[in-house]
């Protein structure tokens, strides 16, 4: 298959099927007799046409002389992929986008649909550099989902929460996030000895606000590097490391990593403890856990100790055993929809995601030693799933919250939220 047949299947599955993008994009590179640079292509086709898909279908409506209900899904898909290439890059001629695309048509969608395709393609590139156009009949909320390409639910919810202003900068912040963070394991190495191999191997590297952090670019993936597989580095975002380094964790401490998998936050509890103390490391699916313990072996975590529990049920056997508790719990993962665009275009609104997040931290207090801590985290943006678990917990249990923080996706990191929980005294 080619570059952009490839594209094409990936999409279709994560809008169709409601899978998660980044599995499914890694599962078709790795299968695929692809080149390097076909494979970079596939990658900026899919997460550009998926972070900027209610747009794409914007301008398909503008555009098209069909009713946009008639257009089947195949064929939306293809011109959203042709309307990316045509709007967001510069390096393809766009004679040779409408003809890809047409071609396309013939391999995967009805073939009667050749002639629409090209037609609103060729349209498609009178109108580059008029793309406002496309957007001035719609309401201010509207607009919002639109540029963004996030769905009306989240609109409501972040205009809601923090005006309409402050809403567009965070799409904004959102949609521009781009870099890989990495975090150095300092118990194995040192960053200046990362920077030196990794630039001397051929990516860019520059250093984060965090000491372990830093940023890598260029042709080539960090994952597939010596390093990588030894352990001496992992990856992980600026915004997920401030919320581990805030609990400060003491060498020799008892620590309980309640919803740990895939283990980025828990080697590093682990690394700033120096590998002294003990950390207990859970999930509720099998493989989840085994990609954990994955991550543990590889970064020589070890002080931590992986088992399969559900948080939402009560463990007896951990009651006041932990002098901190992290719980990044399952959440909707707004902070984060760059990485996983399918986000913003599927999310609803889920009352047994709620439920989930405040049965987790109800149990997880119940295991909290006498003068320790609760670190509750997610992902996400939305006051519901943070400050909304926290107040609700605490009207209705013997704590208070100690801390309360957003981390705002900016230039170097993506959005996460963190609420520091203590017993009443």
């Amino acid at each position: 298959m080619k570059a952009r047949e490839v594209a094409f299947y990936v999409i279709f599955d994560v809008l169709n099927e409601k899978k998660y993008s980044n599995y499914v994009l890694e599962q078709a590179l790795n299968k695929g007799d692809l080149s390097d640079k076909d494979r970079r292509l596939v990658a900026i086709i899919v997460m550009g046409t998926l972070q900027n898909y209610l747009y794409l279908l914007q301008i398909i409506k503008e555009l098209s002389l069909i009713p946009f209900s008639k257009i089947k899904q195949k064929t939306r898909i293809i011109l959203a992929i042709g309307l990316y290439q045509i709007m967001f890059l510069t390096k393809v001629p766009a004679y040779a986008i409408v003809n890809e695309s047409v071609n396309l048509v013939s391999k995967v969608a009805d073939k009667r649909a050749k002639a629409f395709v090209n037609g609103v393609l060729r349209k498609a590139v009178e109108y580059k550099d008029k793309q406002e156009d496309f957007l001035k009949n719609l309401s201010n909320k509207e607009y919002l989902s639109v540029k963004y390409s996030f769905n009306m639910d989240i609109i409501h919810q972040l205009v809601s929460s923090y005006g309409y202003d402050k809403t567009e900068q965070l799409l904004k912040s959102i949609n521009n996030y781009k870099k890989t963070c990495i975090r150095v394991n300092t118990i194995k190495t040192s960053v200046d000895e990362v920077i030196n191999q990794l630039t001397n191997d051929g990516f860019i590297v520059s250093k984060s606000s965090i000491d372990e952090g830093l940023f890598v670019s260029g042709n080539l993936n960090p994952t597939h590097h010596e390093w990588y597989q030894k352990g001496y580095y992992t990856i992980m975002d600026t915004g997920a490391m401030k919320v581990v380094k805030q609990m400060k964790p003491v060498a020799g401490s008892n620590i309980l990593d309640g919803c740990a998998s895939p283990g980025g936050k828990t080697t590093y509890l682990s690394q700033l403890m120096g590998n002294q103390g003990t950390i207990l490391a859970c999930d509720i699916h099998e493989t989840r856990l085994s990609l954990l313990q994955e991550n543990i072996k590889r970064m020589k975590s070890t002080n931590v100790t992986c088992e399969l529990r559900d948080l939402t049920k009560f463990q007896s056997d951990l009651i006041n055993k932990f002098d901190q508790i992290l719980i990044d719990v399952p959440c909707s993962g707004i902070g984060v929809s760059n990485k996983r665009p399918e986000i913003k275009l599927h999310y609803e609104y889920n009352q047994d995601l709620i439920d989930t997040q405040k049965s987790i931290l109800l149990q997880a207090s119940k295991y909290l030693a006498p003068l320790g801590e609760i670190t509750y985290a997610t992902c996400t943006l939305l006051t519901c799933e943070n400050e909304g678990i926290l107040n609700w917990f605490v009207k209705n249990n013997n704590f208070t919250i100690k801390k309360m923080e957003y981390v705002m996706p900016n230039e170097e990191q993506m959005g996460f939220f963190y609420g520091v929980l203590e017993k009443k005294v």
